[in-house]
């Protein structure tokens, strides 16, 4: 099965030959092909097994506790893999495309979003605590230089849509900053609910 895999791709393998490679990692020295066979059966297909809680595996005879973890790693890696291609498809070019982005990530604090000549989306990172002061200005904008990206937008989900002073004064040393890198930074989005309005706009 490894010569198939690398000679020709997983996918020549069946769900169960998937599975009984996985298998492999945490149970040597067995056949492991009955007890793949058996949790497909047991939960349907392959994508299932992968998603059953620790619990549900162990009704499956043969099966280890290590084999939740390795099962969890590929779940993990794939939802990473998923969410690096999703942001590489995304293209924030107007407002609506980037209310719909905002709109399906997780509300924190602030995010940077840094985007290449044609406003798609090279990466959606946590920002520093004091990235609207100067020192996480610099931070910001020394990892806009690593990602190569040409600008980047904040988001910050706040109560209330209406910037502070602060909030125009971080904007203004930001642009001013960014100009001297060739970075654009083209505003910062107060996000509060389904609402969505730039510091520029208010």
């Amino acid at each position: 099965m490894r010569a198939r895999v690398l000679g020709r791709g997983a996918g020549t393998l069946a769900d169960y030959e998937v599975l009984e490679m996985l298998l492999f990692l945490t149970i040597p020295r067995i056949d492991t092909k009955p007890i793949a066979k058996a949790a497909i059966n047991r939960f349907g297909s392959l994508a299932a097994v992968l998603e059953a809680p620790t619990h549900a595996l162990m009704s499956v005879n043969g099966m280890s506790p290590g084999c939740a973890e390795v099962f969890a790693l590929v779940r993990d890696s794939c939802g990473c893999l998923t969410a690096a291609e999703a942001r590489a498809a995304h293209v924030l070019s107007d407002w609506a495309s980037l209310r719909a982005y905002l709109a399906c990530v997780a509300p924190c604090a602030l995010r940077v979003l840094y985007l290449d000549n044609r406003n798609r989306l090279l990466a959606d990172e946590i920002g520093p605590d004091d990235a609207l002061d100067t020192n996480g200005g610099r931070t910001v904008l020394k990892r806009a230089l690593q990602l190569h990206a040409v600008s980047l937008l904040l988001a910050a989900w706040r109560a209330s849509l209406l910037p502070t002073a602060d909030d125009r004064a971080a904007l203004v040393h930001l642009r001013s900053a960014g100009a001297v890198l060739g970075v654009g930074i083209h505003d910062l989005v107060l996000v509060a609910g389904e609402e969505v309005r730039g510091v520029h706009q208010a």
